[in-house]
C-alpha cells in the first residue's frame, strides 16, 4: 500500500540502501554479543544453586552444623555459602522462580517502553541496568537479597533480549531475516557453553557474577555508533525526516546511493528544486510549523507527526483491531505452549551425563546446531510449515517416549534399550522445540507491524512466563493423579501444530509498518495541508505531476 504515486515502503527503502550490508552485519555482531552475554546468567543459575557435594553423606545432619566445611573438591557456590541444602532447598526454587518472573515482567515493561521511546535507547538502558544488578548480586549478603536482585536482573535481561532482537530485524530484508535470527540464537547457545567453561575454570561464584556483569556493559559503547530503527522513527513517532536521515546514513555505511524517494505515510505539500545537500541531512528547521523535506521529482513532504497526532496503541487494541485479533490470540497460545513444553521436556530428560559442565556443554551445543540448521532451512519450507512440522514432531516424540517410560520389563538389556530410546526421543523433542523457539521470534516480527511489534513481544513474553510457571505445577499435578507430565506436554505440542495452521505464511512478504486500519486512513486521508503550486514552477511536466498529486490528497 502506498499513500502516493511516488512513495515507497520502508522495506523497499532499506533494500535500496542495502538490506543486508555492512551496517546490518556489524549490528548483528553486536546484538549476537549481547545475547551471548545475557545467556551467561541464565546458564549460571543451575551451577550457582546446585548441591555443593551430591556425594556427601548428610543423613546425620552433620553437614548443617555450624562451621562444617565440604571437602576441597566440592563446588564453591551460593548453595554452599548459604547452606541452602539444610532444610532451605525451597530457596533455590524461589531464586529460579524469581528470575523467570523477572524475565516475563521485563519483557512486557521494556518492550512497551521500546514501543514509545525507541529500540536503541531501551537496549542500551537494559544492558547498563543488567550489569548494575549483577554487580549488586555479586555482593549479596544472603539468599533473600540475591533472590530480590535476581528478579530485577531478570527484568532487564528479558526486556533487552526481546528489544535487541526487534532492533536488528527491523533493518534487515526478508531474505536474510532467518539467517540473522539463527546466528543470534546460536550466540545464545554459545554463551551457555561459555558459562560451562567459566564454571569449570573459575569456582568462585561471586567472580562469575562480576564477569557476567562486565560482559554485558562492554557492548554499550559499540551500540552508540549505530542509529535508531528507521521503522520505529517513521511508524511509531512519525518522524519521517529523521527516518530518511538514518536510511541515508545506512546507505553511506553500506556504500550505496542516497535514498531520494518519498516514504509511505508522508504527505505531499508541494514542489521545489531538489537540494542534494539536504538529502543526507536531517531537517532541523524551526522556522515553520512543518518539517519540509525535499526529495526526488521536486516533491516536498511534511512529516505525519506534525500534521496529526501519531496513533499510540495499547494491549486492548491488539484485541479490538480486526486485522490483529486472530493472529495475536493464536500466537499468544503458541508462545504459552512453547515455554511450557520447553521447560517440561528439560525437566523430563534424564540428562546428567558425567558432570554438570559436560552436560551443559552438550545440550547447549545441540540446541545451537538445531537453531543454525533451521535458520537455513526456513526459507525453503516457510514459517508456517516450520511451525507445523516442529510442533508436531516434538509432540509425537514426547508421546512415544512416554510409551517406553511406561514399558515394564525384567530384562536388563531391554531396560537399557528403553533408556537409550527415551533419551533419543526426548532429545529430539527438545531440539525441535528449540527450532520452534527460533521460528516464533521470526514469525512474530513478520506477522505484526512496526507500530505494535514491540508491544506484542511484551505480551508474548508474559504468555511465556505463564507457561514456565504452569510447567512445574503440571508436573506436580501429574505426580498426584499418576499421569506422566509428558502426556500433557505431548498433547499441547500436537495442539500447537494444528493451531499453527491458522496463521498466514509470511515468507517472501514485506514487513508491515502500519496496521490495516491505519493504512485505510492513509488511503483516505483528511486534507490537512493545502497544496499550492510554487510560483517558480514553469515546467509543464512538473505542473501535470503537481495536479495529479493534488487530486490524490
Amino acid at each position: 500500500m502506498r499513500n502516493s504515486l511516488y512513495s515507497v515502503t520502508l522495506d523497499e527503502a532499506l533494500t535500496t540502501v542495502g538490506g543486508h550490508g555492512r551496517y546490518q552485519i556489524h549490528l548483528l555482531i553486536i546484538i549476537s554479543g549481547i545475547w551471548m552475554s545475557q545467556a551467561l546468567f541464565m546458564m549460571n543459575l543451575p551451577y550457582l544453586l546446585s548441591d555443593p557435594n551430591p556425594n556427601a553423606n548428610c543423613i546425620d545432619q552433620d553437614c548443617c552444623e555450624e562451621g562444617f566445611q565440604f571437602p576441597e573438591d566440592s563446588v564453591t557456590n551460593a548453595a554452599n555459602e548459604w547452606k541452602l541444602f539444610c532444610g532451605k532447598e525451597y530457596k533455590t526454587t524461589l531464586i529460579s522462580l524469581a528470575y523467570f518472573i523477572g524475565l516475563g515482567i521485563g519483557t512486557y515493561i521494556i518492550s512497551y517502553l521500546a514501543n514509545r521511546f525507541g529500540r536503541k535507547i531501551m537496549t542500551i538502558t537494559g544492558l547498563i541496568l543488567t550489569s548494575v544488578t549483577l554487580f549488586i548480586c555479586a555482593a549479596s549478603p544472603s539468599a533473600e537479597f540475591f533472590m530480590a536482585f535476581s528478579l530485577v536482573s531478570g527484568v532487564f535481561v528479558g526486556g533487552t533480549t526481546m528489544t535487541s532482537f526487534i532492533y536488528v530485524h527491523e533493518i534487515v530484508d526478508g531474505e536474510y531475516r532467518n539467517v540473522f535470527a539463527g546466528i543470534i540464537f546460536a550466540a545464545w547457545g554459545f554463551g551457555m557453553m561459555l558459562m560451562s567453561l567459566i564454571n569449570w575454570i573459575i569456582t568462585q561464584w561471586r567472580i562469575h557474577m562480576i564477569i557476567i556483569g562486565t560482559a554485558n556493559i562492554l557492548w554499550v559503547p559499540f551500540l552508540f555508533k549505530f542509529y535508531e530503527s528507521p521503522r520505529f522513527l517513521a511508524s511509531n513517532q512519525g518522524k519521517y525526516s529523521k527516518a530518511r536521515y538514518v536510511i541515508n546514513c545506512i546507505a553511506q555505511y553500506n556504500q550505496k546511493q542516497p535514498f531520494t524517494e518519498m516514504l509511505e505515510g508522508e504527505k505531499v505539500i508541494g514542489y521545489q528544486e531538489t537540494n542534494p545537500r539536504a538529502i543526507a541531512s536531517e531537517s532541523t528547521s524551526t522556522s515553520s510549523k512543518y518539517s519540509f523535506v525535499p526529495i526526488s521529482n521536486g516533491i516536498v513532504s511534511v512529516t505525519e507527526s506534525e500534521s496529526k497526532v501519531v496513533k499510540r496503541y495499547s494491549c486492548i487494541d491488539l484485541i479490538k483491531l480486526n486485522s490483529l485479533r486472530k493472529v495475536f490470540i493464536v500466537m499468544s497460545f503458541l508462545w504459552f505452549i512453547l515455554s511450557f513444553s520447553y521447560y517440561g521436556v528439560v525437566f523430563s530428560i534424564p540428562h546428567y551425563i558425567g558432570n554438570q559442565q559436560l552436560n551443559g556443554t552438550i545440550m547447549a551445543l545441540a540446541e545451537t546446531l538445531s537453531c543454525l540448521s533451521m535458520a537455513f532451512v526456513l526459507n525453503k519450507i516457510g514459517r508456517q510449515l516450520g511451525f507445523v512440522i516442529n510442533f508436531g514432531t516434538a509432540g509425537v516424540c514426547c508421546l512415544m517416549a512416554l510409551a517406553f517410560i511406561n514399558s515394564s520389563s525384567s530384562n536388563s538389556l531391554i531396560k537399557s534399550a528403553n533408556h537409550v530410546i527415551q533419551l533419543i526421543l526426548l532429545s529430539l523433542a527438545r531440539f525441535t522445540i528449540a527450532s520452534v523457539r527460533l521460528i516464533s521470534y521470526i514469525y512474530a516480527v513478520e506477522c505484526f507491524p512496526t507500530s505494535v511489534r514491540s508491544l506484542v513481544f511484551g505480551v508474548l513474553g508474559l504468555m511465556s512466563l505463564l507457561g514456565s510457571i504452569c510447567c512445574p505445577l503440571i508436573i506436580m499435578l501429574g505426580g498426584i493423579i499418576k499421569i506422566h507430565p509428558l502426556f500433557f506436554i505431548g498433547l499441547l505440542l500436537i495442539t500447537g501444530s494444528f493451531f499453527s495452521c491458522l496463521l498466514v505464511e509470511t515468507l517472501g512478504k514485506n514487513m508491515e509498518d502500519y496496521v490495516e486500519e491505519e493504512k485505510e486512513e492513509m488511503r483516505n486521508p483528511e486534507p490537512s495541508v493545502s497544496i499550492e503550486l510554487p510560483s517558480n514552477a514553469t515546467s509543464q511536466s512538473t505542473k501535470r505531476k503537481f495536479e495529479k498529486l493534488k487530486e490524490e490528497n
